[in-house]
C-alpha cells in the first residue's frame, strides 16, 4: 500500500471563498480543494477581512448576499489587502444591469447554482490572469 501527501507548495494558490450558507461553502471548499487550492473559508464578510488581510489569497470567491457591506464596497476593501485579488461573485440572481457594473468593476460573475466545471474554469480564468 503506498501513501500519497500532499504538500502545500508554491504552486498550490489560496482561494478566500465568501459563503454563509454552510453546505454551499462546505461543498465549493471541497471541489476546490480536490482540485489542489488551498481554501480559506469564511461565513461572513468580516472573517472574510480578517482572513484576506493575513492570508493575502490569489482569488477572492464572495457570495453577493453575504451579510456585510454592499458587494462594490467588498470588492474595493478586500482587494485592497495588497495587489488587485482577482474577484467572482457568486449569486442566485443578479439583474442584468447589475452584472455589467460587476464586469466593468473587473469581478468576474457565476451563477448559483452551478456545475464543477463552471466554477473550475471560472477559477481558473481569473486566477492565472
Amino acid at each position: 500500500m503506498v501513501a500519497v501527501i500532499f504538500f502545500k507548495t508554491n504552486y498550490m494558490k489560496t482561494i478566500l471563498l465568501v459563503e454563509d450558507n454552510d453546505d454551499m461553502r462546505e461543498n465549493t471548499a471541497e471541489l476546490l480543494e480536490l482540485s489542489q487550492f488551498t481554501v480559506l473559508p469564511a461565513k461572513n464578510y468580516d472573517a472574510g477581512l480578517t482572513l484576506a488581510s493575513k492570508n493575502k489569497p490569489d482569488l477572492i470567491i464572495c457570495d453577493t448576499d453575504v451579510p456585510g457591506l454592499d458587494r462594490f464596497k467588498k470588492l474595493i476593501a478586500l482587494s485592497a489587502m495588497g495587489s488587485m485579488v482577482p474577484f467572482i461573485f457568486l449569486a442566485a440572481q443578479l439583474p442584468e444591469p447589475n452584472r455589467n457594473d460587476v464586469a466593468v468593476q473587473g469581478a468576474g460573475f457565476l451563477a448559483k447554482p452551478f456545475k464543477a466545471d463552471d466554477l473550475l474554469n471560472a477559477v481558473n480564468k481569473y486566477i492565472s490572469a
